[in-house]
């Protein structure tokens, strides 16, 4: 079949899904880590948050590929997961945010496997910077707060990379853009519970995000109000009030419920050993079975919020 014809395919297959892709040529992806590592250097990024995630890019591509290959960057819509848990005589919301459902892309490489495998041309999965790659490509546009919007799914995607080499797709390789919006909205500013957004320069203090800090198993920092957690993992408040979301925010995937005895169980012992066959097939629906012992903690400062006036301004909004 003619390339051309693939990838018309393909971007009709991804338009029926409600899935947003583009592609750049492989040559760039060097720049992709080279530029990450200079913004460490600089100081842009936190030396912890650094080697946090580092570690998960491999800017090498597969001998397999020829230097005339691409890499697709496809999103996939996803929203905050509303998760309720049974404790103490009460039934306690605590969502996931976006992105964590690392399930979806699946439906990402089933599209590739059908448009571009089914035809001869071969894809697999790149480790790079997404969203740096999706700012790139012109996919996405960065916001204030740091994370990347799509104007039809805001900020509640999840990115996926790929190689392929399939002939005759655009390079879309370009300068990062801002969201003109952003100049002058100070919403996620103002919301940010620890301070990590400020004017003083464009990308968030990450050691101060509170993505960053309960994705750790470190000690919580003492400047740390307990009261600012409200999911079992990452945050909500920018996106939750930035204004390109607000048509968004009331949109849920599907919700999951645990009895009070399986909530003990998560926040007492959170092994996969200690844990049922039940909740731990639950958890893994939410993909939240790696880092149990973060999960439970971040939950249990969750059900011990009541009361805080920060977490009852943001359950009246």
């Amino acid at each position: 079949m003619n390339s051309h014809i693939i990838k018309d395919n393909l971007d009709q297959t991804f338009a029926i899904k409600g899935f947003h892709y583009r592609s750049v040529s492989i040559k760039h992806v060097p720049k992709l880590i080279s530029e990450i590592s200079s913004k460490h250097e600089s100081g842009d990024i936190h030396p912890g948050v650094y080697s946090k995630y580092i570690s998960h890019f491999d800017q090498s591509v597969p001998d397999s590929f020829p230097s005339n290959a691409y890499v697709l960057i496809a999103a996939v819509p996803q929203y905050q997961v509303d998760v309720r848990f049974h404790w103490r005589d009460h039934i306690h919301s605590v969502p996931i945010p976006p992105t964590y459902n690392h399930k979806t892309d699946r439906d990402i490489e089933s599209i590739l496997k059908k448009c571009l495998a089914a035809h001869g041309f071969r894809y697999e999965k790149a480790k790079l910077p997404l969203k740096l790659l999706a700012a790139r490509s012109g996919l996405s546009q960065y916001g204030k707060n740091n994370i990347s919007y799509i104007e039809e799914l805001g900020s509640y995607y999840r990115l996926a990379a790929y190689y392929t080499d399939t002939p005759h797709f655009p390079d879309g390789w370009g300068q990062p853009q801002m969201l003109k919006r952003c100049e002058s909205c100070k919403a996620c500013l103002k919301k940010c519970p620890t301070g990590a957004i400020t004017t003083e320069r464009f990308m968030v203090q990450a050691s101060r995000c509170l993505t960053f800090i309960n994705e750790n198993p470190a000690d919580f920092p003492d400047w740390l109000d307990p009261a600012a957690h409200h999911c079992a993992v990452g945050c909500m408040i920018c996106q939750k009030y930035c204004p390109l979301n607000r048509h968004l925010n009331k949109k849920t995937d599907h919700k999951c419920e645990f009895t009070g005895d399986e909530t003990e169980a998560i926040l007492n012992n959170p092994t996969k050993e200690n844990l049922s066959r039940e909740t731990l097939n639950k958890l893994d629906k939410l993909c939240m079975t790696d880092d149990l012992d973060i999960i439970s903690r971040n939950i249990r400062l969750c059900l011990d919020r009541s009361g805080r006036p920060w977490v009852a301004s943001l359950s009246s909004s």
